[in-house]
Parts: structure tokens; sequence; C-alpha cells
């Protein structure tokens, strides 16, 4: 049976999600240490405001992430906009993980790409269902702008709402560089390129010139992010996913006992 064999795993992710992560670190054998690299939260906005007021004019919405669909319905909450308005308009998600939090909120996506990137759902979704308009994009401030360049290349007419914002946790900068100088650390792992870069940005010269560890980042965005800055050891799942991030270590480490 495959394990994490009591590998220390560093978790990057903000608070709210590092948690699950860590849990599910706890039940493959492995030691999460979290130190929260970002801090995520709503957006509210005039702007944001009249798009949400108006959904039943889109015919699509786009959703790149869990926290795209949270900090929305939180803010149609904060609206008190009905869920109603999203009746009759239909939604694409990036992946499997992104869908699950919108059934928690009683919707199904209507297309999810088969690889779980922005690249593969622009591409894949202009495929299917050519040119569209009145398209919704639900984005946060570090969002990366694949999906906007790719809908002005095929002409595709669409609006962004900004729901949510990320902020480097300039807080956690003592402790991150006090795990790393003092624990052994077999894996950092990114769950995003704003991860990687808020590692360079709180850790000092010293520690970043000396980790010898692997890192393992959750899809090949991450991992661009991350050899860019320097990183000589680095993972990636098959499927871009936490779950997917655990099985890749469990292999790296197996494959490395059989050595």
């Amino acid at each position: 049976m495959m394990s994490l064999q009591q590998a220390r795993i560093l978790v990057t992710r903000e608070k709210r999600q590092a948690g699950v992560f860590s849990k599910k670190i706890v039940n493959h054998d492995g030691i999460p240490v979290e130190v929260p690299l970002l801090e995520i939260s709503a957006k509210p906005s005039e702007a944001v405001k009249a798009q949400l007021l108006h959904l039943n004019a889109y015919e699509w919405i786009f959703f790149t992430s869990a926290n795209g669909v949270n900090y929305f319905y939180e803010l149609m909450s904060t609206f008190q906009i009905p869920d109603s308005t999203l009746q009759h308009v239909k939604i694409a998600v990036v992946g499997h993980k992104t869908e699950n939090a919108l059934k928690k909120h009683g919707r199904a996506a209507d297309f999810t790409p088969t690889i779980y990137d922005a690249e593969h759902m622009a591409d894949e979704f202009l495929k299917k269902y050519g040119k569209i308009d009145n398209v919704l994009l639900i984005r946060g401030n570090l969002s990366r702008p694949t999906l906007p360049e790719q809908f002005l290349e095929a002409n595709v007419a669409f609006e962004m709402a900004e729901v949510y914002q990320t902020k480097i946790a300039y807080g956690s900068k003592k402790a991150l560089n006090e795990v790393l100088a003092n624990q052994r650390c077999d894996f950092i792992t990114f769950t995003s390129p704003s991860t990687v870069k808020a590692f360079m940005q709180l850790t000092n010269e010293t520690i970043r010139n000396n980790i010898g560890c692997t890192c393992v980042c959750i899809g090949d965005t991450t991992k661009t992010e991350a050899v860019r800055s320097g990183f000589q050891s680095v993972l990636v799942p098959k499927q871009y996913t936490i779950e997917g991030m655990i099985a890749c270590m469990e292999n790296y480490l197996s494959q490395r006992n059989d050595l």
C-alpha cells in the first residue's frame, strides 16, 4: 500500500483551505506543517454588485477556482441577490473541485474540461460551443489572463467580475523561515503560482539558497513559476488536485526506496 511514510510536508495554502490538505496528508501517513502564505477575502464593489444584479443577461458564467465560487456566492448573499437569478445561466468550471464547491450551492456545472487548467478549459469550450456572447468570468485580483486573452482572440464577448482578493500573508514570514531553518521538510507544496511568489517574498536569501527538498506543484502553471523562481526538483501530479499531489509524493517516495 502506498504511503507518505511519515514525510514532513510544508502546506502553504490559505488558512481556511490548508486544513483539508493537512487532514488528507495525515490520512496518508504524512506529517503536515502548515504555514499559510496567502490571505484571501471577498472583494465587494459597486461594479460587481451591478453585474450580479443582472446575471440573467449572461449566457455563461466561468469559474476557474473554488475560491471564485465561494466568494461569488458570499457576495450574492451580501448584496441579497437570490440564487434564482442564475436559473437560466449556464456554468463552466475548471475542474471537479470547483464543481464540488458549486454543488454545495445546489448547482451542477454544464461544462468541465478534461484537463483541469484554464488553457484546456478555453480550448475545449470553444471547440465544443464555438463563438458565444455574454460571458461572465469570475476572478480574483491575481487571476491569470489566459481566459480573457483566448476569448479576445476568438471574438467572444465577455465581462470580468473580480469577487475576491489575494494578498501575501506577511504575518507568516517569521514562522516560514523558522520552519525551513530548523525543521526537516521532505516536500514543499504549492497550489498556485501565487503561493510560489509569496514563498519567494517571505523567505530570506539564505533560506532560499539552501532549500534541498522537493517541491510539489498542483499543475504546470505553478510548476513554471517554481522553476522560474529557481526550484531544481519539481514534481507535478497527473491529476491537478491535492489528491493528485499526495499520490505524486507517495509514488516519488516508493520509487526512491526501490533504488
